[in-house]
Protein backbone atom coordinates (compact mmCIF):
# COMPACT_ATOMS: atom_id res chain seq x y z
CA UNK A 1 0.00 0.00 0.00
CA UNK A 2 2.69 2.29 0.78
CA UNK A 3 4.26 1.84 -2.66
CA UNK A 4 1.10 2.29 -4.12
CA UNK A 5 0.94 5.78 -2.68
CA UNK A 6 4.21 6.74 -3.30
CA UNK A 7 3.77 5.67 -7.21
CA UNK A 8 1.05 8.31 -7.25
CA UNK A 9 2.77 10.84 -5.23
CA UNK A 10 6.09 10.73 -7.56
CA UNK A 11 2.83 10.88 -10.70
CA UNK A 12 1.02 13.56 -9.97
CA UNK A 13 4.85 15.26 -9.46
CA UNK A 14 5.80 14.52 -12.85
CA UNK A 15 2.48 15.91 -14.51
CA UNK A 16 2.52 18.81 -12.45
CA UNK A 17 6.33 19.46 -13.37
CA UNK A 18 5.79 19.15 -17.23
CA UNK A 19 2.35 21.07 -16.84
CA UNK A 20 4.88 23.96 -15.60
CA UNK A 21 7.09 23.26 -18.19
CA UNK A 22 4.41 24.05 -20.64
CA UNK A 23 2.79 27.29 -18.77
CA UNK A 24 6.30 28.97 -18.80
CA UNK A 25 6.98 28.03 -22.59
CA UNK A 26 3.86 29.71 -23.65
CA UNK A 27 4.41 32.58 -20.70
CA UNK A 28 7.32 33.09 -22.87
CA UNK A 29 6.12 32.49 -26.17
CA UNK A 30 3.22 35.23 -25.68
CA UNK A 31 5.78 37.72 -24.20
CA UNK A 32 7.96 36.99 -27.18
CA UNK A 33 5.07 37.76 -29.50
CA UNK A 34 4.36 40.57 -27.72
CA UNK A 35 7.30 42.57 -28.63
CA UNK A 36 7.02 44.49 -32.05
CA UNK A 37 9.18 43.46 -34.79
CA UNK A 38 10.92 46.75 -36.02
CA UNK A 39 9.70 48.66 -39.62
CA UNK A 40 12.25 51.12 -40.43
CA UNK A 41 10.90 54.01 -42.70
CA UNK A 42 13.00 56.10 -44.87
CA UNK A 43 11.86 59.07 -45.76
CA UNK A 44 12.70 62.09 -48.10
CA UNK A 45 13.48 64.99 -46.56
CA UNK A 46 14.68 66.66 -49.60
CA UNK A 47 13.62 70.30 -50.68
CA UNK A 48 10.84 68.65 -53.09
CA UNK A 49 9.16 67.30 -49.84
CA UNK A 50 9.25 70.24 -47.88
CA UNK A 51 6.24 71.56 -48.98
CA UNK A 52 2.79 71.85 -47.30
CA UNK A 53 0.39 69.31 -49.63
CA UNK A 54 3.37 66.67 -47.95
CA UNK A 55 2.70 67.50 -44.49
CA UNK A 56 5.94 69.10 -43.59
CA UNK A 57 7.09 72.96 -43.10
CA UNK A 58 9.64 74.72 -44.64
CA UNK A 59 10.88 76.03 -40.73
CA UNK A 60 10.25 73.40 -38.88
CA UNK A 61 12.25 70.43 -37.90
CA UNK A 62 10.84 67.58 -40.52
CA UNK A 63 8.93 64.40 -39.15
CA UNK A 64 7.07 61.90 -40.43
CA UNK A 65 3.51 63.20 -42.41
CA UNK A 66 0.47 62.06 -40.78
CA UNK A 67 -1.13 60.82 -43.67
CA UNK A 68 1.84 58.58 -44.03
CA UNK A 69 2.22 57.17 -41.02
CA UNK A 70 -1.40 56.19 -40.98
CA UNK A 71 -1.29 54.61 -44.07
CA UNK A 72 1.62 52.51 -42.68
CA UNK A 73 -0.08 51.89 -39.26
CA UNK A 74 -3.10 50.21 -41.00
CA UNK A 75 -0.44 48.55 -43.34
CA UNK A 76 2.14 46.90 -40.51
CA UNK A 77 -0.55 46.89 -37.36
CA UNK A 78 2.44 44.75 -35.45
CA UNK A 79 5.33 46.54 -36.40
CA UNK A 80 7.40 48.93 -34.37
CA UNK A 81 8.22 51.98 -37.02
CA UNK A 82 12.10 53.59 -36.71
CA UNK A 83 11.67 56.79 -38.74
CA UNK A 84 14.65 57.91 -40.49
CA UNK A 85 15.10 60.78 -42.58
CA UNK A 86 17.74 60.68 -44.99
CA UNK A 87 18.40 64.25 -45.92
CA UNK A 88 18.98 65.40 -42.65
CA UNK A 89 21.27 67.65 -41.19
CA UNK A 90 25.01 66.00 -41.07
CA UNK A 91 28.11 67.22 -39.69
CA UNK A 92 26.76 71.01 -39.60
CA UNK A 93 26.00 70.90 -43.15
CA UNK A 94 22.74 70.95 -44.77
CA UNK A 95 22.61 68.66 -47.91
CA UNK A 96 20.18 70.33 -49.74
CA UNK A 97 19.01 68.52 -53.23
CA UNK A 98 20.88 65.57 -52.97
CA UNK A 99 19.64 62.82 -55.23
CA UNK A 100 17.70 60.23 -53.67
CA UNK A 101 20.02 58.00 -54.97
CA UNK A 102 23.13 58.59 -53.57
CA UNK A 103 21.45 59.15 -50.02
CA UNK A 104 20.01 55.51 -49.68
CA UNK A 105 23.65 54.01 -50.68
CA UNK A 106 24.60 55.98 -48.13
CA UNK A 107 22.46 55.06 -45.46
CA UNK A 108 23.24 51.31 -46.81
CA UNK A 109 27.19 51.84 -45.87
CA UNK A 110 26.27 53.75 -41.92
CA UNK A 111 23.32 51.65 -40.59
CA UNK A 112 24.90 47.72 -41.21
CA UNK A 113 21.15 46.41 -41.16
CA UNK A 114 21.32 43.05 -41.46
CA UNK A 115 20.05 41.30 -44.48
CA UNK A 116 16.36 40.20 -42.92
CA UNK A 117 15.03 43.65 -42.39
CA UNK A 118 12.84 45.14 -44.55
CA UNK A 119 12.51 48.77 -44.93
CA UNK A 120 10.02 51.18 -46.85
CA UNK A 121 10.86 54.23 -48.48
CA UNK A 122 8.65 57.13 -48.79
CA UNK A 123 9.31 59.57 -51.15
CA UNK A 124 8.02 61.85 -54.25
CA UNK A 125 10.25 60.73 -56.56
CA UNK A 126 11.73 63.78 -57.75
CA UNK A 127 15.37 63.63 -57.02
CA UNK A 128 15.42 60.94 -59.40
CA UNK A 129 14.75 60.82 -63.24
CA UNK A 130 13.37 57.09 -62.85
CA UNK A 131 9.47 56.35 -61.20
CA UNK A 132 9.53 54.42 -57.71
CA UNK A 133 13.19 52.90 -56.76
CA UNK A 134 15.73 54.72 -58.42
CA UNK A 135 18.37 51.85 -60.26
CA UNK A 136 21.60 52.50 -58.70
CA UNK A 137 20.31 52.59 -55.17
CA UNK A 138 18.45 48.97 -55.80
CA UNK A 139 21.30 47.14 -57.06
CA UNK A 140 23.12 48.12 -53.80
CA UNK A 141 19.57 46.77 -52.02
CA UNK A 142 19.68 43.76 -54.02
CA UNK A 143 22.93 42.83 -53.63
CA UNK A 144 22.87 42.90 -49.46
CA UNK A 145 19.38 41.15 -49.64
CA UNK A 146 17.45 43.84 -48.31
CA UNK A 147 13.76 43.99 -49.08
CA UNK A 148 12.85 47.68 -49.78
CA UNK A 149 9.32 48.89 -50.37
CA UNK A 150 8.34 51.98 -51.74
CA UNK A 151 5.55 54.54 -50.68
CA UNK A 152 4.94 57.67 -53.24
CA UNK A 153 3.90 60.36 -52.05
CA UNK A 154 -0.01 60.45 -53.07
CA UNK A 155 -0.36 64.50 -52.29
CA UNK A 156 2.79 65.79 -53.58
CA UNK A 157 1.66 68.77 -55.84
CA UNK A 158 -1.72 70.17 -56.86
CA UNK A 159 -0.99 68.99 -60.31
CA UNK A 160 0.88 66.93 -62.43
CA UNK A 161 1.88 66.33 -66.20
CA UNK A 162 3.06 63.63 -68.05
CA UNK A 163 3.90 61.85 -71.04
CA UNK A 164 1.22 58.99 -71.23
CA UNK A 165 2.55 57.22 -74.63
CA UNK A 166 5.02 57.95 -77.23
CA UNK A 167 4.51 55.86 -81.10
CA UNK A 168 7.17 56.27 -82.66
CA UNK A 169 9.10 53.93 -85.52
CA UNK A 170 12.26 52.05 -84.94
CA UNK A 171 13.76 52.64 -88.10
CA UNK A 172 13.81 56.32 -90.16
CA UNK A 173 15.58 57.46 -93.20
CA UNK A 174 18.16 60.31 -94.12
CA UNK A 175 15.87 63.55 -95.28
CA UNK A 176 12.72 61.59 -94.95
CA UNK A 177 10.38 63.29 -92.04
CA UNK A 178 9.43 60.87 -89.49
CA UNK A 179 6.60 61.57 -87.44
CA UNK A 180 6.45 60.82 -83.70
CA UNK A 181 3.01 60.96 -81.78
CA UNK A 182 2.80 61.61 -77.92
CA UNK A 183 0.00 61.53 -75.61
CA UNK A 184 0.11 64.17 -72.83
CA UNK A 185 -2.00 64.32 -69.34
CA UNK A 186 -2.53 66.97 -66.73
CA UNK A 187 -4.03 66.36 -63.51
CA UNK A 188 -3.69 70.51 -62.98
CA UNK A 189 -7.32 71.89 -61.69
CA UNK A 190 -6.46 75.16 -63.58
CA UNK A 191 -5.10 75.57 -67.13
CA UNK A 192 -1.48 75.10 -67.87
CA UNK A 193 1.13 75.75 -70.05
CA UNK A 194 4.29 74.00 -71.14
CA UNK A 195 6.36 73.46 -73.99
CA UNK A 196 7.31 69.75 -75.25
CA UNK A 197 10.57 69.55 -76.77
CA UNK A 198 12.42 66.77 -78.83
CA UNK A 199 16.04 66.29 -78.16
CA UNK A 200 19.23 64.26 -79.73
CA UNK A 201 21.70 65.10 -76.99
CA UNK A 202 23.09 68.14 -78.31
CA UNK A 203 20.50 70.50 -79.78
CA UNK A 204 16.52 70.81 -79.58
CA UNK A 205 15.18 69.38 -83.14
CA UNK A 206 11.54 70.15 -82.30
CA UNK A 207 9.39 72.40 -80.01
CA UNK A 208 6.03 72.59 -79.14
CA UNK A 209 3.94 74.42 -76.73
CA UNK A 210 1.25 72.91 -74.97
CA UNK A 211 -2.05 74.49 -73.34
CA UNK A 212 -4.00 71.90 -70.97
CA UNK A 213 -7.13 73.01 -69.40
CA UNK A 214 -9.63 70.57 -66.85
CA UNK A 215 -12.05 70.19 -69.74
CA UNK A 216 -9.20 68.81 -71.95
CA UNK A 217 -6.56 67.47 -69.93
CA UNK A 218 -5.61 64.89 -72.62
CA UNK A 219 -3.69 65.64 -75.85
CA UNK A 220 -2.94 64.11 -78.57
CA UNK A 221 0.31 66.00 -80.77
CA UNK A 222 2.40 65.39 -83.81
CA UNK A 223 6.37 66.23 -83.48
CA UNK A 224 8.57 66.15 -87.12
CA UNK A 225 11.60 65.18 -87.04
CA UNK A 226 14.33 65.22 -90.58
CA UNK A 227 17.38 63.26 -89.81
CA UNK A 228 20.37 64.12 -91.74
CA UNK A 229 23.03 61.15 -90.68
CA UNK A 230 22.49 57.81 -90.48
CA UNK A 231 23.60 55.76 -87.42
CA UNK A 232 21.68 54.39 -84.11
CA UNK A 233 20.52 57.80 -82.11
CA UNK A 234 19.18 57.81 -79.01
CA UNK A 235 16.03 60.73 -79.12
CA UNK A 236 14.50 61.71 -75.51
CA UNK A 237 11.01 64.01 -75.22
CA UNK A 238 10.95 66.18 -72.17
CA UNK A 239 7.77 67.79 -71.39
CA UNK A 240 9.17 70.95 -69.30
CA UNK A 241 7.78 70.55 -65.78
CA UNK A 242 5.97 73.21 -63.88
CA UNK A 243 6.76 74.99 -60.33
CA UNK A 244 6.06 71.89 -57.53
CA UNK A 245 5.46 69.38 -60.17
CA UNK A 246 6.46 65.54 -60.37
CA UNK A 247 9.35 65.53 -63.12
CA UNK A 248 10.24 61.85 -63.30
CA UNK A 249 6.97 61.24 -65.85
CA UNK A 250 7.88 63.98 -68.02
CA UNK A 251 10.71 62.58 -69.87
CA UNK A 252 10.67 58.93 -72.41
CA UNK A 253 14.03 57.43 -74.34
CA UNK A 254 13.43 56.68 -78.05
CA UNK A 255 16.05 54.43 -79.69
CA UNK A 256 15.99 55.04 -83.82
CA UNK A 257 18.16 53.30 -86.07
CA UNK A 258 18.54 55.99 -88.71
CA UNK A 259 19.21 54.53 -92.46
CA UNK A 260 19.94 56.09 -96.04
CA UNK A 261 17.14 57.15 -98.27
CA UNK A 262 14.89 54.48 -98.52
CA UNK A 263 15.68 52.42 -101.69
CA UNK A 264 13.23 52.68 -104.38
CA UNK A 265 13.13 49.26 -105.87
CA UNK A 266 11.21 47.81 -109.02
CA UNK A 267 10.35 44.31 -108.89
CA UNK A 268 9.46 42.46 -112.63
CA UNK A 269 8.80 38.97 -113.43
CA UNK A 270 7.89 37.06 -116.06
CA UNK A 271 5.48 34.48 -114.50
CA UNK A 272 3.91 33.73 -111.15
CA UNK A 273 6.15 31.47 -108.77
CA UNK A 274 6.72 30.48 -105.68
CA UNK A 275 10.38 31.85 -105.75
CA UNK A 276 9.05 35.37 -106.82
CA UNK A 277 6.31 35.91 -104.42
CA UNK A 278 9.14 34.64 -102.09
CA UNK A 279 11.34 37.22 -102.79
CA UNK A 280 8.62 39.82 -103.19
CA UNK A 281 7.38 38.86 -99.63
CA UNK A 282 10.93 39.25 -98.37
CA UNK A 283 11.52 42.38 -99.75
CA UNK A 284 8.45 44.51 -98.73
CA UNK A 285 9.47 43.31 -95.44
CA UNK A 286 12.88 45.34 -95.09
CA UNK A 287 11.86 48.09 -94.11
CA UNK A 288 13.97 50.30 -95.78
CA UNK A 289 12.82 49.34 -99.34
CA UNK A 290 10.31 50.92 -101.18
CA UNK A 291 8.76 48.20 -103.91
CA UNK A 292 6.87 47.99 -106.88
CA UNK A 293 6.20 44.82 -108.65
CA UNK A 294 4.75 43.67 -111.99
CA UNK A 295 3.98 40.90 -114.09
CA UNK A 296 4.40 41.18 -117.81
CA UNK A 297 3.17 38.34 -119.56
CA UNK A 298 1.98 39.92 -122.49
CA UNK A 299 4.42 40.39 -125.28
CA UNK A 300 4.03 43.93 -126.86
CA UNK A 301 6.05 43.10 -129.74
CA UNK A 302 4.45 39.84 -131.09
CA UNK A 303 0.61 41.41 -130.96
CA UNK A 304 -1.19 40.51 -134.07
CA UNK A 305 -2.92 43.61 -135.24
CA UNK A 306 -5.51 41.88 -137.12
CA UNK A 307 -7.02 40.47 -133.42
CA UNK A 308 -9.14 42.96 -131.91
CA UNK A 309 -7.95 43.46 -128.33
CA UNK A 310 -10.94 42.92 -126.85
CA UNK A 311 -10.62 39.24 -127.81
CA UNK A 312 -7.05 38.71 -126.18
CA UNK A 313 -6.90 37.31 -122.84
CA UNK A 314 -4.34 39.72 -121.39
CA UNK A 315 -4.36 43.73 -121.25
CA UNK A 316 -1.43 45.43 -122.67
CA UNK A 317 1.24 46.67 -120.03
CA UNK A 318 2.37 50.11 -120.54
CA UNK A 319 5.89 49.28 -121.34
CA UNK A 320 6.50 52.59 -123.55
CA UNK A 321 5.58 54.43 -120.13
CA UNK A 322 7.29 52.69 -118.00
CA UNK A 323 11.08 51.77 -119.34
CA UNK A 324 11.37 55.63 -121.19
CA UNK A 325 9.99 57.90 -118.83
CA UNK A 326 8.95 55.91 -115.02
CA UNK A 327 12.18 53.92 -115.01
CA UNK A 328 14.17 56.77 -113.83
CA UNK A 329 12.10 57.23 -110.58
CA UNK A 330 13.31 54.26 -109.19
CA UNK A 331 17.10 53.51 -107.31
CA UNK A 332 17.20 49.07 -108.63
CA UNK A 333 15.56 47.33 -110.88
CA UNK A 334 15.06 43.13 -110.52
CA UNK A 335 14.26 41.78 -113.20
CA UNK A 336 13.11 38.42 -111.82
CA UNK A 337 12.62 35.10 -114.11
CA UNK A 338 11.80 37.68 -117.29
CA UNK A 339 13.33 37.49 -121.03
CA UNK A 340 14.00 40.87 -121.75
CA UNK A 341 15.71 40.36 -124.75
CA UNK A 342 12.60 40.59 -126.52
CA UNK A 343 12.35 44.49 -124.90
CA UNK A 344 16.04 44.84 -125.24
CA UNK A 345 16.42 44.83 -128.75
CA UNK A 346 14.43 47.80 -128.95
CA UNK A 347 17.38 50.28 -129.59
CA UNK A 348 15.22 53.12 -127.63
CA UNK A 349 14.94 50.95 -124.21
CA UNK A 350 18.23 49.78 -124.44
CA UNK A 351 19.48 53.58 -124.57
CA UNK A 352 17.11 54.26 -121.80
CA UNK A 353 18.37 51.35 -119.32
CA UNK A 354 22.27 52.46 -120.28
CA UNK A 355 21.19 56.02 -119.45
CA UNK A 356 19.56 54.40 -116.09
CA UNK A 357 23.02 52.33 -115.35
CA UNK A 358 24.95 55.79 -116.25
CA UNK A 359 23.42 57.69 -113.62
CA UNK A 360 24.74 55.00 -110.97
CA UNK A 361 21.63 53.61 -110.60
CA UNK A 362 21.73 49.68 -110.35
CA UNK A 363 19.96 46.03 -112.70
CA UNK A 364 19.95 43.01 -110.87
CA UNK A 365 18.87 40.03 -113.08
CA UNK A 366 17.29 36.51 -111.73
CA UNK A 367 17.79 34.00 -113.66
CA UNK A 368 14.60 31.67 -114.64
CA UNK A 369 13.97 28.78 -116.52
CA UNK A 370 12.34 31.92 -119.49
CA UNK A 371 16.28 32.66 -119.83
CA UNK A 372 17.98 28.97 -120.38
CA UNK A 373 20.81 29.29 -122.91
CA UNK A 374 21.05 32.96 -123.68
CA UNK A 375 24.48 33.16 -123.26
CA UNK A 376 24.57 36.71 -124.87
CA UNK A 377 22.37 38.17 -122.61
CA UNK A 378 24.77 40.48 -120.82
CA UNK A 379 25.34 41.84 -124.11
CA UNK A 380 22.13 43.29 -124.32
CA UNK A 381 22.60 46.07 -121.39
CA UNK A 382 26.17 47.06 -122.35
CA UNK A 383 26.86 47.74 -125.92
CA UNK A 384 30.05 46.31 -127.16
CA UNK A 385 30.39 44.09 -124.82
CA UNK A 386 31.46 40.52 -126.47
CA UNK A 387 30.62 37.53 -125.55
CA UNK A 388 33.47 36.14 -125.62
CA UNK A 389 34.18 38.33 -122.74
CA UNK A 390 31.66 37.25 -120.06
CA UNK A 391 30.81 33.92 -120.42
CA UNK A 392 27.50 33.88 -118.27
CA UNK A 393 24.86 30.97 -118.56
CA UNK A 394 21.72 31.25 -116.32
CA UNK A 395 20.01 27.99 -115.22
CA UNK A 396 17.00 26.52 -112.95
CA UNK A 397 18.46 23.91 -111.01
CA UNK A 398 16.43 22.72 -107.69
CA UNK A 399 19.35 20.60 -106.14
CA UNK A 400 21.40 23.53 -105.59
CA UNK A 401 23.42 23.75 -102.24
CA UNK A 402 25.16 26.48 -101.03
CA UNK A 403 27.55 27.06 -98.55
CA UNK A 404 27.66 29.98 -96.33
CA UNK A 405 31.10 32.27 -96.32
CA UNK A 406 31.21 35.54 -94.41
CA UNK A 407 27.60 36.22 -94.60
CA UNK A 408 27.39 38.74 -91.89
CA UNK A 409 23.97 39.58 -89.16
CA UNK A 410 21.55 41.83 -90.72
CA UNK A 411 22.22 44.77 -89.02
CA UNK A 412 26.14 45.05 -90.14
CA UNK A 413 25.35 44.30 -93.78
CA UNK A 414 24.24 47.78 -95.49
CA UNK A 415 27.73 49.09 -94.21
CA UNK A 416 30.36 46.00 -95.94
CA UNK A 417 32.39 46.06 -98.95
CA UNK A 418 30.13 45.02 -102.08
CA UNK A 419 29.59 41.18 -102.08
CA UNK A 420 32.40 40.14 -105.07
CA UNK A 421 31.75 36.74 -106.49
CA UNK A 422 35.51 35.47 -104.74
CA UNK A 423 34.47 32.03 -104.21
CA UNK A 424 36.94 30.95 -106.98
CA UNK A 425 39.68 33.15 -105.56
CA UNK A 426 39.41 32.42 -101.76
CA UNK A 427 38.04 29.11 -101.97
CA UNK A 428 39.09 27.49 -105.24
CA UNK A 429 35.88 26.48 -106.11
CA UNK A 430 33.68 28.67 -109.25
CA UNK A 431 31.41 31.41 -107.79
CA UNK A 432 28.06 30.17 -109.19
CA UNK A 433 26.25 32.66 -107.07
CA UNK A 434 26.99 36.01 -107.86
CA UNK A 435 28.54 38.26 -110.78
CA UNK A 436 28.85 41.65 -110.90
CA UNK A 437 29.66 44.30 -114.11
CA UNK A 438 29.96 47.72 -113.61
CA UNK A 439 28.73 50.18 -116.55
CA UNK A 440 30.36 53.92 -115.84
CA UNK A 441 28.43 54.78 -112.08
CA UNK A 442 26.41 52.03 -112.25
CA UNK A 443 26.11 48.13 -112.08
CA UNK A 444 24.59 44.74 -112.97
CA UNK A 445 23.99 41.99 -110.45
CA UNK A 446 23.86 38.51 -112.40
CA UNK A 447 22.18 36.38 -109.67
CA UNK A 448 22.51 32.87 -111.10
CA UNK A 449 20.83 31.20 -108.78
CA UNK A 450 16.97 31.59 -108.22
CA UNK A 451 16.51 28.85 -105.81
CA UNK A 452 18.50 30.84 -103.01
CA UNK A 453 15.84 30.39 -100.29
CA UNK A 454 17.07 26.44 -99.91
CA UNK A 455 20.30 27.99 -98.79
CA UNK A 456 21.90 25.66 -96.13
CA UNK A 457 24.90 25.86 -93.68
CA UNK A 458 27.33 22.69 -94.04
CA UNK A 459 27.05 20.01 -96.36
CA UNK A 460 23.48 19.41 -95.40
CA UNK A 461 21.33 17.88 -98.38
CA UNK A 462 19.37 20.05 -100.16
CA UNK A 463 15.43 20.32 -99.37
CA UNK A 464 12.81 21.50 -101.89
CA UNK A 465 11.22 23.42 -99.07
CA UNK A 466 11.74 23.43 -95.88
CA UNK A 467 9.74 21.38 -93.37
CA UNK A 468 10.36 22.89 -89.96
CA UNK A 469 9.63 25.94 -88.75
CA UNK A 470 12.95 26.65 -87.16
CA UNK A 471 14.40 25.33 -90.61
CA UNK A 472 12.28 28.46 -92.56
CA UNK A 473 13.46 30.57 -89.66
CA UNK A 474 17.02 30.35 -90.57
CA UNK A 475 16.53 30.01 -94.35
CA UNK A 476 14.56 32.99 -94.17
CA UNK A 477 17.57 35.05 -92.75
CA UNK A 478 20.06 33.65 -94.63
CA UNK A 479 18.28 34.71 -98.07
CA UNK A 480 17.69 38.14 -96.06
CA UNK A 481 21.00 38.42 -95.22
CA UNK A 482 22.22 37.74 -99.03
CA UNK A 483 19.90 40.50 -100.05
CA UNK A 484 20.54 42.76 -97.75
CA UNK A 485 23.86 42.60 -98.90
CA UNK A 486 23.28 42.61 -102.60
CA UNK A 487 20.98 45.56 -102.43
CA UNK A 488 22.91 48.13 -100.12
CA UNK A 489 26.50 47.96 -100.77
CA UNK A 490 27.43 51.56 -101.03
CA UNK A 491 30.36 52.13 -103.63
CA UNK A 492 32.06 54.77 -101.46
CA UNK A 493 31.81 55.03 -98.01
CA UNK A 494 32.84 57.89 -95.67
CA UNK A 495 32.67 57.74 -92.05
CA UNK A 496 34.25 59.20 -89.15
CA UNK A 497 37.02 56.50 -87.79
CA UNK A 498 39.65 58.48 -86.04
CA UNK A 499 37.90 58.36 -82.77
CA UNK A 500 40.85 60.53 -80.72
CA UNK A 501 41.20 63.24 -83.44
CA UNK A 502 39.53 66.35 -82.43
CA UNK A 503 38.94 68.87 -85.27
CA UNK A 504 37.64 71.70 -82.59
CA UNK A 505 41.25 72.16 -81.40
CA UNK A 506 44.34 73.71 -82.79
CA UNK A 507 47.62 71.68 -84.25
CA UNK A 508 50.86 72.69 -84.00
CA UNK A 509 53.34 71.77 -87.38
CA UNK A 510 55.29 68.58 -86.66
CA UNK A 511 53.18 67.57 -83.91
CA UNK A 512 52.56 64.19 -83.62
CA UNK A 513 48.79 62.77 -83.94
CA UNK A 514 47.91 59.86 -82.60
CA UNK A 515 44.54 57.78 -81.85
CA UNK A 516 42.58 54.49 -83.00
CA UNK A 517 41.24 53.69 -85.97
CA UNK A 518 38.44 51.36 -86.35
CA UNK A 519 37.35 50.35 -89.86
CA UNK A 520 33.47 49.29 -90.09
CA UNK A 521 34.63 46.92 -93.08
CA UNK A 522 35.63 43.75 -93.66
CA UNK A 523 37.27 44.59 -97.20
CA UNK A 524 40.66 42.99 -97.84
CA UNK A 525 42.26 46.36 -97.69
CA UNK A 526 41.92 49.98 -97.44
CA UNK A 527 43.46 53.19 -98.15
CA UNK A 528 43.54 55.70 -94.58
CA UNK A 529 44.26 59.40 -96.07
CA UNK A 530 44.24 62.92 -94.10
CA UNK A 531 42.87 65.30 -95.76
CA UNK A 532 43.03 69.21 -95.40
CA UNK A 533 39.88 70.38 -96.31
CA UNK A 534 40.92 74.84 -96.95
CA UNK A 535 42.44 73.16 -100.09
CA UNK A 536 41.85 69.45 -100.11
CA UNK A 537 45.72 68.71 -100.31
CA UNK A 538 46.30 65.18 -99.01
CA UNK A 539 48.57 65.11 -95.77
CA UNK A 540 49.39 61.65 -95.47
CA UNK A 541 48.29 58.38 -97.25
CA UNK A 542 48.92 54.53 -95.95
CA UNK A 543 47.52 51.37 -96.88
CA UNK A 544 45.70 49.27 -94.66
CA UNK A 545 46.09 45.36 -94.54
Amino acid sequence: REKRMLWKTSLILRTALFCLIIFLTLENLKSSLSVPKPLFVLFDGSESMRIEENGFSKNVPIKLPRAAETFIREEYPDREIHAYDLFRVDEEREAKGSPISEALIRFLDRSGIESTQELLLFSDGQDSVHSGMPRQAAKHFREAGIRLNTLASANYAKGDLSVESVAHPRVAFVDQLTTIRVRVRSSFSMAVSTHLLLLDGQSILHRKRIDLNPDNPVQELELKWMPVRSGEALLSLELQSLEEEQFHNNFSYLPVSIREKRMRVLHIAGRPSWDVFHLRRLLKEMPEVDMIAFFILRDPFEDTQTVPEKELALIRFPVQELFMRQLFKFDTVVFHNFDIRRFLRNAQFQRSFQKFLAGGKRIIVVGGEQVVGHRDYQELFLSGTSSQKLKLEFRHRTDWNFRERRLLPVHDLQHQPAFAGDLEEDYNQPSELLLRTPYRKGRVDWVLEPQSWSWKLGNAQPLQKPVADDDFSGIRHRHASFWQTLLFQPIRMRQRIFRDFSPGRPYHDMETIQGWVHLPTRSGSATFRLVEESNSGIRFETELP
